[in-house]
């Protein structure tokens, strides 16, 4: 079997809302879902509005990719391919040292809808 951290979503811009069920529902439709990763904030407890989703394989992971821009919870949400981080890499260091493919920056358009 092929290795599936190959196989691994970066999604980004999502609300403080979204949980892990939400994700299941949503995605699990591209494909068999291994694991998601939801991190939250170790003060607050609340999620720091990423995510990331392991699939079982590579075609599940590009329906998911596909899947950019869709609304979730009401935020338009960043679908890109995670990729593994490398030591001495810049920028923030994510799940288990992968991180977003997704270069752009953006930032939120308003924090008063998360609660």
């Amino acid at each position: 079997m092929k290795n599936d951290q190959n196989n691994k979503v970066h999604l980004g811009n999502l609300s403080f809302k979204t949980d892990k069920e939400t994700i299941m529902k949503e995605f699990g439709q591209c494909g068999t879902i291994t694991e998601i990763s939801l991190p939250v904030d170790r003060e607050t407890g609340k999620s720091r509005g990423f995510a990331f989703i392991t699939f079982e394989t590579a075609a599940a992971q590009k329906s998911a990719i596909e899947k950019n821009g869709i609304k979730l919870d009401g935020r338009m949400v960043k679908v890109s391919e995670a990729r593994p981080s490398t030591n001495g890499s810049t920028g923030p260091r994510t799940n288990n040292g992968y991180r977003s493919n997704n270069h752009s920056s953006y930032q939120r358009d308003s924090y008063d809808d998360q609660e």
